[in-house]
């Protein structure tokens, strides 16, 4: 029966039209279902939720930072009302029924609270204490001081541009304060009224418990500023509770942001003014689903969200938030969260956010454009492919047509000529027609000549079913190890050949084929066998010598498992066997060991490698002797072992590694000339299951355990301690990131001002800040870079660190300023380094100022470098935390510095403390004497400011006059106005 078949012309144009199909199919799935159209949305996203996220940056840095921190550093406020009791002889008891007291406590505060109102930014500043205001007051009055500044960016020495809210006329009277149109005498709270809630929220929180000044600030609330509509303003308030030194809350202190204020600060530019995008400032439960705005842009949001309403949303299936409006339209929503609250503090839950939104249809447009003209595109492009298909099959098939009738005609027994064409691949093919018409009488020889030519060990044979017998090549009988025939082939009968295969023995057998064995010569062969069964009875076989691939095979798997050099189990494979163990359930208890070799280096350094490689395989065959009673063993990489040593109880696995280690300091090496080695190792124990049930947490946990006894007395044994492991972990587990931060250079640096006594900036000091993970603390990352002996690659990181970053803010800096880098006494740069410094850095050296830090015992050699680089480049030399650790006298004298640095630890609350003023006043007086320059670093307060520049200090750094900020930010003008009034007295 004729099969059916297919024209090529229709296969052609049915396969190419089917591709394309499939294709235009494909990319439109592609498109509108496989990650290009939805990677376009959430790109869209994305930009909207970082622009969120840079207006959030700018909102903490002054919102959170600055105002917030402000508030919370108001020592000098608590220290006042602690004169003012002890002057008067109370306690924090009598003023909760003095009112005379609580007025004259109110107005003994009246500058500190001023300063604080100027320092902070912010549109208002209150003290509330829990007393009464006057005699016979109203019930829930409370004492209070209440001080506004509606422009804050104008300042005036009379306190004209203040307003007084809440305190006694006397404070108007005495400061020039004018009084507001909605002033009282007193703060009249309810505790039921919400807009109390800023008095007993963090009062009430610390009412029931005794804390001390400095925990106050977890305690503090953040809430909306709730006044009267008559009055017509709105914002937010931060109070945070009032604590003396006893632990006694006495009321709270706070200060207020209006939202004009909270909006700038919030605001961003590309968005300013349009009516598809709202900003606000909302206050959330965590987990909610729900915003309550409590700052907004204005009219914008009032018209379509309304300006009470709460605002609930939800996530699509693309994890983007949508929010419907009051007319039916989806907005997207993006929220970053504010980083109001510590953990475990009163008012964690109440989360603070800085929310976007803007319309679906404005912020997916040019998804949607992009969208719709690539599926038209697809279109047009699969209409053009299927005319161009029916064009190439018409041109293609017309030439085969033609060579099918030339063969249809030729006359059978004669030699075939066919006309050539003008298609190469058909050219080719009537070549091979012509071709195999000549050749077809030698096939049957032609395959045993190019298997006797080429070698190879292949014997084939062919059973055929009609005649009985078998087709065998001569190479079948050399391989099977049969007597030889002159022939290139010949045919035996089927009995005959199973007779003759009678000497073959199975060893394996494999997916489709069977391993014989043969002995020839004495020497057994190997010979594999494959079996091909044609449609008509016939079968095909063929016979290949494998002697050498099982070999092969045999080897690798005995590398694969056994570490060539000591012929123990490698890594993987005592993982596996250790795998099994635990899993299997059949033991109780056991110790995962993990030894690491002592003298190794001493011995490849010293005697060579191959010395090293005996004293590797001295130590193997040692821990061997573990084995006899229960154990697994194993070379985890160069100079480190495992062993997994398992028994009944963990005092009986202590001892046998005990004795092991006890028996191990009688084994020797000898090397040349008699000497003998002794074979030492540390270790580290993690018990199973005590510590761990999991391979990788075992592990981790000895390797640690080994780590910290290579690190303290080599040659014991140390068990694993959990909190050991926890308060030093980033040693083992930070190697990686600190090598990720020394090749990447992701370090970023915050720039302190260091100000003259005329308030004019003097400097910079340039603080690193690495990016990272989890290493955040910059003491971790030198203390890590120590322990893995990278003290000089981290001293280049914050050499070339800090200039690229000083340079890149060289427009901003004072033209004149000097530019502080801090160095690590026992580090230097090499000679390439400080050459490439010269080239690349030229305008920057002259202002430099080297800080040498006191974390390291300074290297007379590096000290000696550093000081004539520095002369040579113009630039000066200046000892840090100047009275501490490394930085003492003898310092001083080797050094022979330009600046030095009294350490925070004497300028904190040197006007408290005498001893602390007679060690600073005398140092000042030594280094003047001798021409150095000495500047008070950590002053954060007025009254630091205020004795320091009595005693002559030259120059002041702290946060009194400015943070380390990450871009340069002017210092307040009113820490200005104080430096020069006190440099003139």
């Amino acid at each position: 029966m004729k099969n059916k078949s297919m024209s090529m012309k229709n296969r052609l144009w049915y396969s190419f039209t089917a591709i394309l199909l499939i294709q235009t199919v494909l990319l439109l799935v592609l498109v509108l279902f496989g990650g290009i159209s939805e990677s376009m949305r959430s790109n869209a996203i994305t930009i909207f939720q970082e622009r969120t996220e840079n207006g959030k940056l700018n909102l903490e840095r002054d919102l959170v930072q600055h105002w917030m921190t402000d508030i919370r550093s108001s020592e000098a406020v608590r220290e006042m009302i602690e004169d003012t009791l002890e002057e008067k002889e109370k306690t924090a008891k009598d003023m909760k029924s003095d009112p005379e007291l609580n007025q004259q406590i109110l107005v003994k505060c009246i500058p500190q609270v001023i300063d604080l109102l100027h320092r902070s930014y912010g549109n208002g500043v209150f003290l509330v204490l829990d007393g009464p205001a006057s005699v016979g007051g109203s019930q829930g009055e409370k004492a209070s001081v209440y001080i506004r500044d509606m422009d804050t960016s104008s300042y005036a020495m009379d306190n004209s541009d203040l307003l007084l809210r809440q305190g006694i006329p006397a404070v108007s009277r005495e400061y020039g304060i004018p009084l507001e149109s909605f002033w009282t005498l007193g703060a009249q709270l309810d505790p039921a009224d919400g807009a109390s809630e800023f008095f007993y929220k963090p009062y009430d929180s610390v009412a029931s418990e005794e804390i001390m000044p400095k925990d106050a600030e977890n305690y503090a609330y953040l809430g909306p500023l709730i006044r009267p509509e008559k009055e017509h303003v709105d914002g937010v308030v931060y109070s945070v509770p009032l604590t003396l030194s006893d632990g006694t809350t006495i009321g709270v202190i706070g200060g207020e942001m209006l939202s004009e204020h909270v909006r700038a600060l919030m605001e961003i530019e590309t968005w300013s003014g349009r009516t598809d995008t709202v900003q606000l400032l909302a206050r959330s439960q965590k987990d909610s689903g729900q915003l309550t705005p409590i700052v907004t842009s204005g009219a914008v949001y009032d018209q379509f969200f309304g300006k009470e309403n709460p605002l609930s949303y939800h996530r699509d299936q693309a994890s983007a938030n949508l929010v419907s409006d009051r007319y039916g339209d989806t907005w997207i929503l993006a929220a970053v969260p504010l980083q109001i609250y510590n953990y475990n503090t009163p008012f964690e839950q109440d989360e603070w956010m800085v929310v976007s939104l803007q319309r679906q249809s404005t912020l997916l447009s040019f998804f949607y454009n992009t969208r719709n003209s690539l599926v038209v595109l697809i279109a047009v492009s699969l209409l053009l492919s299927i005319l161009a298909t029916v064009l190439v099959g018409e041109l293609t098939t017309r030439p085969i047509q033609k060579l099918i009738q030339e063969l249809r005609t030729a006359e059978i027994g004669q030699k075939i000529k066919l006309k050539q064409v003008h298609i190469s691949e058909i050219n080719e093919l009537v070549d091979a027609i012509e071709t195999l018409s000549t050749n077809v009488a030698e096939s049957t020889t032609r395959i045993t000549r190019i298997l006797d030519a080429a070698g190879m060990p292949i014997g084939v044979f062919e059973f055929q079913k009609d005649t009985g017998m078998v087709f065998c090549s001569s190479s079948l009988f050399r391989i099977v190890g049969l007597p030889p025939i002159e022939e290139s082939y010949t045919y035996v009968a089927r009995e005959e050949f199973e007779r003759l295969l009678q000497v073959l023995r199975e060893v394996e057998v494999e997916e489709n084929s069977k391993i014989y064995s043969v002995t020839k010569m004495n020497e057994t062969v190997y010979l594999r066998l494959r079996l091909v069964n044609a449609a008509n009875g016939d079968v095909t076989g063929v016979m290949s010598d494998v002697t050498q691939e099982l070999g092969r095979r045999r080897r690798l798997e005995k590398e694969r498992n056994y570490d060539l050099l000591t012929n123990i189990y490698n890594r993987r494979a005592f993982f596996e066997l250790v795998e099994g163990t635990l899993h299997g359930g059949t033991i109780e208890t056991a110790a995962f060991v993990m030894w690491d070799l002592d003298n190794l280096k001493y011995v490849n350094d010293t005697y060579g490698h191959e010395t090293g490689d005996r004293y590797i395989r001295l130590f193997a065959d040692s821990l061997r002797s573990l084995e006899a009673d229960g154990a697994i063993v194993g070379r985890h990489s160069g100079d480190e072992f495992m062993a997994f040593v398992y028994g009944d109880d963990e005092s009986g696995l202590w001892q046998r590694i005990r004795q092991f280690m006890l028996d191990m300091k009688g084994v020797t090496l000898n090397v040349a000339a008699g000497y003998h080695i002794p074979l030492r190792a540390s270790a580290g124990v993690a018990w199973y299951p005590r510590h761990a049930k999991e391979y990788e947490v075992l592990l981790r946990y000895a390797d640690f355990a080994m780590y910290i006894a290579k690190h303290s007395v080599k040659g014991i044994v140390q068990e694993f301690d959990e909190q050991t492991y926890y308060d030093n972990s980033y040693l083992i587990s930070g190697r990686e990131e600190l090598n990720r931060l020394l090749d990447t250079q992701n370090v970023k640096f915050a720039l302190q001002p260091i100000v003259a006594r005329d308030g004019s900036i003097y400097g910079y000091e340039a603080l690193m800040r690495p990016q990272l993970q989890h290493l955040k603390n910059i003491t971790e990352v030198l203390n890590l870079a120590k322990s893995q002996a990278k003290l000089s690659q981290f001293e280049e990181l914050t050499w070339f660190g800090a200039l690229s970053w000083l340079k890149q803010c060289e427009g901003q800096l004072e033209a004149d300023s000097h530019l502080f880098i801090n160095s690590i006494s026992s580090a230097m740069l090499t000679q390439q380094d400080i050459l490439r410094v010269e080239k690349e850095y030229p305008e920057l050296l002259g202002r430099l100022v080297l800080e040498i830090t006191e974390t390291e015992q300074m290297d007379e050699h590096c000290q000696k470098q550093k000081v004539e680089t520095l002369h040579r480049w113009g630039g000066l030399i200046a000892i840090d935390d100047f009275g501490t650790g490394y930085s003492n006298d003898g310092a001083l004298l080797t050094v022979m510095p330009d600046l030095v640095k009294l350490d925070m630890e004497i300028v904190r609350r040197i006007h408290e403390d005498e001893n602390r003023q007679v060690l600073a006043r005398n140092l000042i007086d030594y280094c003047h004497k001798r021409g150095i320059l000495v500047i008070a670093e950590g002053v954060e307060t007025l009254e630091e400011l205020e004795i320091l520049m009595s005693m002559q200090a030259d120059l002041f750094q702290g946060y009194y006059m400015g943070r380390p900020e990450l871009e340069i930010r002017p210092i307040n003008p009113y820490v200005v106005c104080k430096m020069r009034e006190l440099s003139q007295k």
